[in-house]
């Protein structure tokens, strides 16, 4: 017997019969296991407003309404944020304590109005530490940056580095274990570290130290823009953005970053003031796709325009009114 042949529509018809039918197969399978996800999932809250305390183990923010909310945090916040700051957090509500999912808070931090200690410090250090790589040349345009806008003498931060290096010989990292936990015991290490600004202080007779330290993190870029850290950044050559630009290829992903963590201490070791942001990305698109380089932090260095507005940015809060308006107009 002769078998019909179906005609171009009718095969169509028989293809799109399928597809629905594999449609439906396939939202039959999958719909069960969101519905079962979807139910053991819990949604954080959202909360506005001012931090009204900044413990170790406890925050709690207050909205417009008045209303005080605590809650425990997964990481110690008392050396990133002041008591007054605004911020968003976001929590999963419980019984019973609220347990924090995120946190945005100001970049910029002062536990002590800026007017009350910048008119003490005359002569200051850094206390440098990078997991970036070398860091030496963002550390000279600081140290140059605060000789030249405050007026400030800064002593040779190899003094501080010894001094550290020292203490660190001398202690046992058990020193600050808690024996009962096998954890960092945050009270032990948080007085170690006073003892050791106050050591920094006392043996190069300065007024404060600036800690300052270079980490590196992963951020992610789209369109070949990296945002992170309050900083935008170009992971591109102007050669590579053209090339993909003719080509229209999307460029998307992540790359390593260097982001500057800043902490002012006085001679008895109390937080002053402390400013996180991101400096550079560490490594450059090279053609198009995927093909990366090594960007180091000598090289981001070099472009010396922007390492001032850099600067500028982090330690504005500090400039006279001379030193600002001078920067004002060199951005024009």
């Amino acid at each position: 017997m002769d078998i019909p042949k179906s005609t171009p529509r009718e095969k169509r018809r028989i293809v799109a019969r399928l597809l629905c039918l594999l449609a439906v197969g396939a939202v039959v399978v999958c719909w069960p296991g969101g519905l079962k996800a979807a139910g053991n999932s819990r949604k954080p809250l959202k909360i506005r407003g001012i931090l009204t305390q900044v413990k170790p183990t406890r925050l709690t923010v207050r909205d417009n309404k008045g209303n005080d909310v605590t809650i425990q945090p997964k990481e110690d916040f008392t050396e990133k944020v002041a008591v007054g700051a605004e911020v968003t957090a976001w929590y999963y509500p419980g019984d019973p304590v609220n347990e924090l999912q995120w946190l945005e808070y100001p970049s910029e931090s002062a536990f002590v109005s800026p007017s009350q200690f910048l008119g003490q410090i005359k002569k200051i250090i850094l206390l440098p530490n990078s997991s970036a790589g070398n860091a030496d040349g963002l550390y000279d345009a600081v140290e140059g940056f605060l000789q030249s806008h405050m007026g400030w003498f800064v002593a040779h931060r190899m003094l501080a580095e010894e001094i550290q290096q020292r203490s660190q010989k001398a202690k046992s990292t058990l020193d600050v274990i808690d024996p009962a936990t096998g954890n960092v015991d945050l009270t032990r290490y948080a007085t170690a570290h006073d003892k050791l600004i106050q050591k920094i202080t006392d043996m190069t007779r300065v007024d404060a130290v600036l800690e300052a330290n270079v980490e590196q993190v992963q951020v992610n870029f789209r369109s070949q823009v990296a945002t992170w850290d309050g900083t935008q950044q170009l992971v591109s050559s102007r050669t590579s953005r053209t090339l993909t630009l003719l080509t229209a290829i999307p460029v998307d992903g992540h790359v390593p970053a260097a982001t500057a963590v800043f902490k002012l201490w006085d001679a008895q070791g109390r937080l002053l003031w402390t400013h996180r942001r991101g400096f550079c990305v560490l490594a450059l698109e090279q053609g198009i796709g995927t093909k990366f380089r090594d960007r180091p932090i000598s090289e981001a260095v070099q472009d010396t325009e922007r390492v001032e507005k850099w600067l500028n940015l982090v330690f504005g809060s500090w400039l006279p009114a001379s030193s600002k308006s001078g920067a004002a107009s060199s951005k024009k």
